[in-house]
């Protein structure tokens, strides 16, 4: 059984039986009656009290319905935003005032690295999450000779690492660049994105490895994608690149070549694929800037030279906590 109120319970004195005559007989069956039968008292209105209010239960603390446990004391009332405009922001009244502190763990920031070689953490962070990629290849580029289509660029690695503890000021680190195009060759490979956690361990993501290229000749050919980065080191989370895609090379120029696409990391960015139907050199597409991703490979059915498009840099996010 409940017993609640709905509106405001005011007590200005004192209410109290004894064991004394008829009164603390009914006092006496009606306490009896109420531990038999009153299990819970719910409240939506005000329990006013010029007096003292005392609760007592097998608990330390009194735990209301949203499960969090509430500090009844005067000097734990702060007024109601006192601390608004603040993101998980805890609030308590002191002697000395109202406290407004961030809770542990909040996110504060993010920083994404893209260029520079140094970190300083955000004022506060406590610890920090690392994500990087290594850079991606460049596509395959084809030769001055009719009947070629090159291989896509490799994606760059990944690797997640989990920084309990700022012990640091700083912190270096190195983003692997994106593979270059190369004329009538396989495409450059993506450079190594590194962070150093302390003075002997470093995170790395290994750079992608570059599209391919055979010389031009109208037969029926494939050429094959560079290699996606190897796995990674010493993070909590370690994988490898994914390759680029095979380009193929049809019997002759008026049936066309399709040039393999450049492979795509978790931030997306590969280039697509380009594909020519008459005597023409279409070049491969970049990928997008800063995803680690691959450019794909170029193709031609001509004697002009298609340059394979170039791969993305790497990119590190730091995710900082209080």
């Amino acid at each position: 059984m409940t017993l609640g109120s709905t509106g405001n319970l005011s007590v200005t004195g004192n209410i109290s039986t004894s064991n004394y005559g008829l009164f603390g007989f009914v006092g006496s069956v009606a306490n009896r009656v109420t531990m038999l039968f009153v299990t819970d008292i719910n409240m939506s209105g005000n329990l006013v009290s010029t007096g003292n209010i005392t609760l007592t239960q097998s608990g330390s603390a009194i735990t209301f319905p949203d499960a969090t446990t509430q500090n009844t004391s005067a000097s734990s009332k702060a007024s109601p935003g006192t601390c608004s405009g603040a993101r998980n922001v805890s609030q308590n009244t002191t002697s000395s005032g109202v406290q407004c502190q961030t809770v542990p763990g909040t996110l504060l920031n993010v920083q994404i690295l893209k260029s520079g070689t140094v970190y300083t953490p955000t004022a506060g962070t406590k610890s920090f999450m690392i994500e990087l990629w290594g850079g991606g290849a460049a596509g395959g580029s084809c030769t001055a000779v009719a009947g070629c289509a090159c291989g896509g660029g490799g994606s760059g690695g990944y690797a997640k690492d989990y920084i309990a503890s700022v012990t640091q000021t700083t912190y270096n680190y190195t983003i692997g660049a994106g593979g270059a195009a190369v004329a009538g060759a396989a495409g450059g490979s993506g450079g190594n994105t590194s962070f150093a956690i302390n003075s002997s361990t470093n995170v790395t993501a290994y750079g992608g490895t570059g599209g391919q290229f055979k010389a031009g000749t109208l037969a029926m050919k494939f050429t094959a994608g560079g290699a996606g980065g190897i796995i990674s080191t010493n993070g909590d989370v370690n994988g490898a690149g994914v390759p680029g895609g095979t380009g193929t090379t049809f019997a002759t120029v008026a049936i066309g070549a399709a040039s393999g696409f450049g492979a795509s990391t978790s931030l997306g960015g590969g280039g697509i694929g380009v594909f020519y139907t008459t005597a023409a050199a279409v070049p491969g597409i970049a990928a997008v800037a800063n995803t680690g991703s691959g450019g794909s490979g170029g193709a031609t059915g001509t004697t002009t030279v298609a340059a394979g498009g170039a791969g993305a840099a790497g990119v590190i996010y730091v995710w900082e906590y209080s």
